[in-house]
């Protein structure tokens, strides 16, 4: 016999609450002509259907004797075919997805089981008899496989030979009818009393504590606890220290449970019982890892266990978004200014966020501006124009020369500089992985890695051979000169570029015929194969776009940079107007003065309007009289002395009679050794330090003679670097004089 439907529809009512002679006679073992003459005895309610072939009659199920009842309930019951999980699992009203895995078996058990007696009921058999039929069945083992295996699974005991009583059938079916769950005692409440455990600790009442676990109920689809249901968990279930020990667990100082049980039991109120520490260790075992975390780690390393989302670049294009980012090379080369030294270089690089491209770097002393400025330089000069150039909050990318709003380099490329949130590195985590799949890998080729992960010994012993090596005149063959690098890494970045990418989309490769990850280079090409162009700029914008540009006011023909002033006869007539001024950071003799709309109006000279302030002949002359005054006062200084040495009769007589020859000699010595402090000093003097024409002079002054210079020298160079861009530009190309210099 088919398994009954849970709902029977109208057209089976009759059917399922009726039987005919034939299917009694299955049921009882008799023959059909035994089955109608005891109906005609005893008088059973009966309806004659027309079927083919005839009429038949029906009997009522419900008016059948109770033997003949109880007979075709266990009939039924020996062919019935449980509901499945998907169907008893849609009639669950219980936090079903918060629960352990056994203990949803033993509800879906429960409630195949319920169901099954439902649809038995629903074919017109007595709740009383079905009940009774499917215990005395389970006892036995008579039931369908499938259906004595659920009892099994109901019981939620141990034993082989577990049954069903008509007690717990009956408790099963009050359960469901009044609290919309039959799951084990255990999880009667699994979903949410959960969640009241690990949200007590950090809430200050039940009410803030329901509020927090409906919402969380809510977002899963789940059946919210009452408030009184959470105040009553609270008040008998919960553990009354979890709050003290999650607030001594919670410090940033990485304590251990046994630690912090020790200090438990000082810390507690009255009344308080003491927990042991098993149960400590389950408490923290139970709660969330974002819990069991917070206070131990900061808000940015708390990031790492929390959910975060992947950005995407599917529906961009090549050089929509860009990324750049500096990168201190572990790995020692030789200092390009000071041969007897070893550093580790910075690299800035620039990388495609569709295709993982490099398309851009450099490489310097530090993440200086002009590192920076450089590596977009390249950049633009490969691929072109790009639309956002995302970077972190360096002081290399973040400052008026590069990021701008008018004058800034990424502003006069068409770009729109945008800066991740300060101390997550994970927010560019694409230029990260570049860092750690192309210069930390090529850093691990050279033995003069410097990475974290290099063995301790083996750093200190190349350390101690580099230094050897150096202070006795000689480099390390295995110590890169600063163009040597530069050639090598070059190299290293096209391999990267050349490498598979797993971030990219699959493709054949052509050599070996296997499916493998696009490499980045193949990414690009394919862009362009599918019509994506570069936008290229011309030469001319290229040349000037390696030009710092700062906003000064025009004053009769003159703009002022920290490190002089340029005139051009062109400017006089844009008088009191702010101008772009471009400069060289290499070459200070003449600077490109551009309006407000980008237009170049003059290039100015380095005191372009400076003349001599008399004539030559005037200040010749000047400089004889000068002379001959100078000599006066020199005879005048050696006859006091002679005066002083023999009197002043003898000087008298001696003068009378002329200078000797040793006497002129001595003098002319005299004269020389009072003339040459005068000639030999390049500039005036005062106090042990040149007077200087300009901020230029003094800054470089500073910066090459640190231990001459005072206090207040480095407090207001350290301002004025921080108040104005082109000036910290300035210092960074005096510290990087010398390196340009040994790599030209």
């Amino acid at each position: 016999m088919s398994r009954l439907p849970a709902t029977i529809p109208d057209q089976d009512l009759h059917a399922a609450v009726t039987v005919d002679a034939h299917e009694l006679s299955i049921v009882l073992g008799l023959h059909v002509r035994s089955i109608q003459r005891r109906a005609t005895t005893e008088a059973w309610p009966a309806q004659a259907l027309t079927v083919k072939g005839g009429q038949k009659d029906f009997y009522s199920v419900p008016d059948l004797p109770d033997d003949v009842q109880r007979a075709l309930v266990r009939h039924r019951l020996k062919e019935a075919q449980p509901a499945t999980v998907s169907e008893v699992r849609g009639t669950a009203t219980a936090p079903a997805a918060l629960m352990k895995d056994w203990q949803r078996d033993v509800m879906t058990a429960r409630l195949a089981i319920l169901a099954e007696i439902d649809r038995q009921v629903s074919a017109g058999g007595s709740l009383n008899k079905v009940v009774d039929g499917l215990v005395t069945l389970s006892e036995r083992g008579e039931l369908p496989a499938a259906l004595q295996g659920l009892v099994k699974a109901a019981n939620a005991k141990s034993g082989e030979t577990r049954t069903l009583s008509r007690r717990t059938i009956m408790r099963w079916r009050k359960d469901q009818r009044e609290a919309g769950s039959v799951a084990p005692k255990e999880a009667s409440h699994t979903g949410w009393t959960r969640l009241v455990e690990v949200l007590w600790p950090t809430h200050s009442s039940v009410p803030a504590v329901h509020q927090a676990v409906c919402a969380e109920l809510r977002r899963l689809g789940e059946v919210e606890p009452t408030l009184d249901q959470v105040q009553r968990f609270v008040t008998s279930e919960v553990k009354p220290w979890a709050a003290t020990f999650l607030r001594l667990w919670q410090q940033p100082r990485p304590q251990s449970i046994p630690q912090v049980h020790e200090q438990l039991g000082d810390e507690l109120p009255d009344g308080c019982p003491m927990p042991s520490l098993e149960q400590c260790r389950r408490f923290l075992a139970k709660l969330d890892i974002v819990t069991r975390n917070k206070g131990r780690m900061g808000a940015m390393a708390l990031l790492s266990v929390k959910g975060f989302k992947r950005r995407s670049t599917d529906k961009f294009q090549p050089l929509d978004i860009v990324t750049a980012d500096g990168h201190t090379f572990k790995a020692w080369i030789q200092h390009p200014a000071h041969p007897m030294k070893a550093f580790c270089p910075e690299v800035v690089t620039v990388e495609d966020a569709k295709t993982r491209y490099v398309f851009g770097w450099s490489i310097g002393h530090a993440e200086a501006t002009h590192v920076v400025m450089d590596a977009i330089r390249n950049a633009v000069e490969t691929l072109g124009q790009f639309a956002i150039f995302y970077s972190d909050n360096g002081s290399g990318f973040v400052n008026e020369i590069v990021a701008g709003p008018v004058i800034g380099m990424l502003a006069r490329v068409g770009a729109t500089p945008q800066n991740s949130t300060g101390g997550r590195a994970q927010a560019r985590g694409r230029i990260e992985r570049l860092q750690g799949s192309c210069l930390k890998r090529a850093a691990r080729e050279l033995l003069t890695y410097r990475g974290r992960d290099m063995d301790r010994e083996g750093a200190k012993a190349i350390e101690k051979r580099v230094e050897r090596a150096l202070k006795a005149g000689e480099r390390p063959k295995y110590l890169m000169t600063f163009a040597e690098f530069r050639e090598w890494l070059g190299e290293q970045i096209a391999r990267y570029n050349h490498r598979p990418h797993s971030a990219l989309p699959k493709t054949t490769c052509p050599h070996t015929g296997k499916v493998r990850h696009q490499t980045p280079h193949e990414a690009m090409d394919a862009a362009i194969s599918a019509g994506w162009q570069p936008m290229m700029l011309p030469p001319e914008i290229t040349d000037d776009l390696y030009r710092p540009y700062e906003e000064r006011r025009t004053f009769r023909g003159e703009v002022t940079l920290p490190w002089g002033r340029y005139f051009a006869q062109d400017l006089v007539g844009f008088g009191g107007q702010m101008m772009r001024v471009g400069y060289d950071i290499h070459d200070g003799s003449r600077v490109w003065v551009r309006d407000q709309e980008g237009r170049l109006v003059a290039i100015a000279e380095r005191d372009g309007n400076v003349i001599d302030h008399h004539p030559v002949t005037a200040v010749e002359h000047a400089r004889e009289k000068r002379a001959a005054g100078q000599i006066r006062l020199l005879e005048q200084h050696i006859n006091d002395r002679l005066v002083e040495r023999d009197g002043y009769h003898a000087v008298e007589s001696a003068q009378a009679a002329g200078p000797t020859v040793d006497e002129l000699a001595a003098a002319e010595a005299e004269f020389d050794r009072l003339e040459a402090p005068a000639v030999a000093l390049p500039a005036p003097v005062s106090a042990g330090r040149p007077v200087f024409n300009d901020d230029e002079e003094w800054g470089r002054w500073v910066v090459a003679h640190p231990h001459l210079a005072t206090a207040m020298d480095k407090s207001r160079l350290a301002n004025m670097a921080r108040a104005n861009g082109s000036f910290r530009l300035l210092l960074d190309d005096i510290a990087d004089a010398e390196i340009e210099a040994a790599c030209a």
